[in-house]
């Protein structure tokens, strides 16, 4: 594991918004020319081998970013793949 997994940065929210940002505005583009976007949503390591992360503990805003990132997809009618299953 790397030590990104168990901190956020106090700019994770901002770039976290110009990230949707910017898929949104790919998303459009794509939609412009009867492109359907498709996104893959790769879990963090320290979530599937939660068995293997020790004594380290994944902060409170991390834990629920796969999920929310997966909702915000689909508000935006944004096919996206979930991962979570795999192991």
């Amino acid at each position: 594991f790397s030590t990104e997994e168990f901190e956020y940065p106090k700019n994770a929210e901002q770039n976290l918004k110009s990230n949707l940002t910017y898929i949104e505005a790919v998303h459009k583009n794509l939609k412009e020319k009867n492109i359907k976007l498709m996104i893959v949503l790769v879990p963090n390591k320290s979530r599937i081998y939660q068995d293997f992360i020790g004594n380290n503990k994944i902060p409170f805003e991390r834990r629920e970013l796969y999920k929310s990132a997966y909702q915000w997809a689909e508000n935006q009618n944004i096919e996206a793949v979930d991962l979570t299953h795999l192991k």
